[in-house]
């Protein structure tokens, strides 16, 4: 047997194994880079390091900004007493002072972090499933946020942590709650700056960080608990986790930051804003949430099904055109 022959005879052999596939190929079938084969490469100094700046450049533009903001009480002559009461009060507007700081730190260290051999896709254009996606995951995370306001409500009926839980967390939204005048400042923060702050710090540069050193798996459910502990008290930690699990997903899903941005967007305008600039009883309330969750789980199917449909295809059409271009190259031989 020739070896021509011989070499198609073992490519015909060989494809069940799966493939590698080469710049050009994947750039024209998604326009990014993703070779199907690629390991997760091993722990780096830069695998723990670039997390933990990240992290600390998060608490540390809120540390200055409060810090700036005292000042300048102090230099009014206002009590310590007072300013701590003063900062409370306006802690949303001292969120959007943060979260502009943070936004700019965080493009410039996702700049720097893009020179590294890790595959940080950030921009790609989203696709309709891809906002599909993003819109159903909110239903489903407002469900999954009112089933546990339910059950800490149960708790704290019954033992006393879970009922210092419910008044902490009762207390901190009494306290950063602003009045309907001041709405569009919440709108801001809330809906607009700190999404965009927290969703490029944990998915832009964590997770893309972590999803190159271990299974990708792994590293949505280490996100999500780092964003879940970075909020810092245990009512918002459980449902925190479940939302930094999600939009971990869509990030690695659409492979773009922007689309957990606009997921978290929505979350936050639909949890945290609608119910005051909508007055609604407890009844049409919850039959409206019970129809949002509803057509929500239906999005959120359907977008899972096509992306697993779609990416069969891709892995299809790879294979077949490596193989192509692999048996036409060895019949040249």
């Amino acid at each position: 047997m020739s070896s021509p022959e011989i070499r198609k005879k073992k490519l015909i052999q060989d494809m069940s194994e799966p493939v590698r596939l080469d710049r050009s190929l994947t750039d024209w079938l998604d326009g990014n880079y993703v070779d199907l084969n690629a390991n997760p490469r091993s722990f780096n100094a830069g695998t723990l390091m670039i997390p933990l700046l990240g992290i600390a450049l998060y608490y540390i533009s809120t540390f200055l900004v409060v810090w700036a903001f005292m000042a300048i009480l102090f230099r009014e002559g206002i009590y310590v007493a007072d300013i701590m009461r003063i900062i409370s009060r306006y802690s949303i507007h001292i969120s959007i002072f943060a979260a502009i700081i943070q936004i700019v730190m965080f493009i410039v260290l996702l700049k720097r972090c893009r020179r590294r051999a890790i595959p940080y896709v950030f921009t790609r254009s989203p696709r309709a499933i891809d906002l599909l996606a993003a819109i159903g995951s909110v239903p489903v995370l407002i469900g999954v946020s009112l089933v546990w306001d339910l059950l800490v409500t149960s708790l704290a009926e019954h033992f006393a942590f879970w009922d210092k839980v419910l008044s902490d967390y009762m207390t901190l939204i009494e306290t950063a709650f602003v009045p309907r005048s001041g709405m569009f400042v919440q709108i801001i923060s809330l809906v607009i700056l700190v999404p965009i702050a927290e969703e490029l710090l944990f998915r832009g540069i964590i997770l893309s960080e972590l999803k190159a050193a271990m299974p990708k798996w792994a590293a949505i459910l280490l996100t999500g608990l780092i964003f879940a502990v970075v909020h810092g008290n245990v009512y918002q930690g459980v449902y925190t986790f479940v939302a930094g699990v999600y939009f971990g997903y869509l990030y690695v899903f659409s492979e773009s930051v922007l689309i957990p941005i606009l997921a978290h967007m929505l979350f936050n305008f639909v949890g945290g804003i609608l119910p005051y600039l909508v007055d609604l009883d407890d009844k049409n309330a919850s039959l409206i949430y019970l129809g949002v969750i509803f057509v929500g789980l239906i999005l959120g199917v359907v977008a899972f099904v096509i992306q697993i449909l779609r990416r069969r295809n891709t892995i299809t059409v790879a294979r077949n055109s490596e193989l192509g271009r692999s048996i036409s190259a060895a019949g040249r031989i």
